[in-house]
């Protein structure tokens, strides 16, 4: 698990790197799992740069996830989980998640509930 605390200081690189390694140790039985840093993508009306670009395939499908990382001081906001769901829809990606150590406000919760986007706080354990 990813500790955040006064002694061990992550840069907002750092805490990507981490992320971006809970994925890859979390993709058990995924076949054909890639994620990447930082990953410039195309879309409909502009191009993005990811935090970190998964894709898998499942069912026969091949699947792309859109991971946003937010370092930040005070809980994310609504417009936060707004704009990456914006960007899923321009990239035709499949799902978002959205990762903090800082938690959520409760209209980035509803709004990520009603648009299928994963929120996940991260924690000392």
């Amino acid at each position: 698990m990813l500790t955040d605390s006064p002694e061990i200081n992550l840069t907002p690189e750092q805490f990507e790197l981490e992320v971006k390694a809970i994925l890859e140790a979390s993709a058990n039985g995924l076949s054909d799992f890639s994620a990447q840093h930082r990953k410039s993508l195309p879309g409909a009306d502009g191009e993005y740069e990811i935090d970190i670009f998964a894709k898998f395939t499942a069912l026969g499908v091949d699947f792309k996830v859109l991971v946003e990382c937010k370092r930040h001081s005070s809980p994310v906001k609504r417009e936060v989980v707004q704009i990456l769901n914006d960007r899923i829809r321009s990239t035709g990606s499949q799902k978002g998640m959205l990762f903090t150590t800082s938690g959520f406000q409760s209209g980035a919760i509803d709004y990520a509930a009603k648009h299928g986007i994963a929120l996940v706080h991260l924690v000392n354990p």
